[in-house]
């Protein structure tokens, strides 16, 4: 589990480079329709950065425990200087 996280938080960081200046959005669908179709959609606007999971609650919530643990390390480590 801990090995999933960690590609997710490296994943994560690189793209955080382009859309830390606008928001993030993480949503999850799930359709009635085409159950066993997985997806996950990403759109990114010059604010906003939506991604969309698709009839995947378990990559919905790996995404946003990765965003939120992001979030409190950024909170944690902002402002320190380092030598």
């Amino acid at each position: 589990m801990n090995n999933i996280l960690k590609t997710f938080e490296i994943f994560l960081s690189l793209p955080l480079s382009i859309i830390r200046k606008g928001l993030v959005q993480i949503m999850h669908v799930e359709t009635k329709e085409n159950k066993d179709e997985k997806s996950i959609n990403v759109v990114t606007d010059n604010e906003v950065t939506n991604i969309n999971v698709v009839n995947n609650y378990k990559m919905y919530s790996l995404l946003t425990s990765v965003m939120y643990k992001r979030r409190m390390y950024e909170k944690d480590h902002a402002g320190k200087i380092y030598n």
